[in-house]
């Protein structure tokens, strides 16, 4: 059975679906950007604002990034989920 992960990043999806595939061609695709957020909340997760940061985005990988986190965490275990991902990515 697989688990999903406490957050995650549209950069994390594409990267998981492969580069230069289908998946990772329409995750990538602009007109796609207001759909993806939709398609993660009916997938159970939903944004985490980054209260320090003016646009409430996470730095990650050197890119300001939105990161989404399962619904069934509560606020407090999304934000500190969010910010293992930033401090993973060495930032």
């Amino acid at each position: 059975m697989l688990v999903p992960p406490e957050a995650i990043t549209i950069e994390m999806l594409k990267d998981a679906a492969g580069h230069g595939s289908e998946a990772a061609a329409w995750i990538g695709d602009r007109k796609n950007r207001r759909i993806i957020p939709h398609r993660l909340e009916k997938c159970g997760y939903e944004p985490v604002r980054n209260e320090a940061a003016e646009d409430g985005l996470w730095k990650i990988k050197g890119r300001r990034q939105a990161v989404y986190a399962h619904q069934s965490l509560s606020i407090r275990q999304r934000v500190t989920a969010a910010r293992k991902l930033a401090d993973q990515s060495g930032q």
